[in-house]
C-alpha cells in the first residue's frame, strides 16, 4: 500500500468526522482515464453520505486532472454500492464471473468525466 500510495499518480481523499476517520478513497490517474481502486465507510456512518462526498471528490479531482473516463469494479451482490455508483453517474460496462470467488461477480462500471 505504500508503494502505491507514493506514486505521483495516486490520490486519495479520507473523510473525518467528530475528529475521527471514518472513511476513505483511493485513486489513480492513467492514460487519460481514471479508476477508484478502494473507497470504504466505516460501518456505524454507512448510509449518511460520507462515500457520496468521497466519490465526488474523486470524480472533481480526477476531471481536473484531464482525465476523461473513470471506471472502478464491485461485487454484483453489493446493493448499497452499487446503489452509491450509480447515483453518481456510473453505469455498468462489464462482468467478470466469479472474480470474487464462490460465485460472486465483480461488475465493471464506468463513467464519463466531462469537463
Amino acid at each position: 500500500m505504500a508503494g502505491l500510495l507514493s506514486l505521483p499518480t495516486t490520490f486519495g481523499f479520507v473523510a473525518v468526522r467528530a475528529d475521527e476517520p471514518c472513511g476513505f478513497v483511493l485513486a489513480s490517474l492513467a492514460g487519460g482515464e481514471s479508476e477508484i481502486l478502494s473507497i470504504a465507510v466505516v460501518p456505524a456512518r454507512r448510509g449518511s453520505g460520507i462515500g457520496t462526498v468521497l466519490l465526488a471528490a474523486a470524480v472533481e479531482t480526477a476531471r481536473a486532472a484531464g482525465a476523461d473516463r473513470m471506471f472502478l469494479e464491485v461485487a454484483a451482490d453489493d446493493p448499497a454500492a452499487l446503489a452509491l455508483y450509480r447515483a453518481g453517474g456510473f453505469a455498468p460496462a462489464g462482468r467478470r464471473a466469479n472474480y470474487y470467488g464462490s460465485g460472486v461477480d465483480a461488475l465493471l462500471m464506468s463513467r464519463r468525466l466531462e469537463a
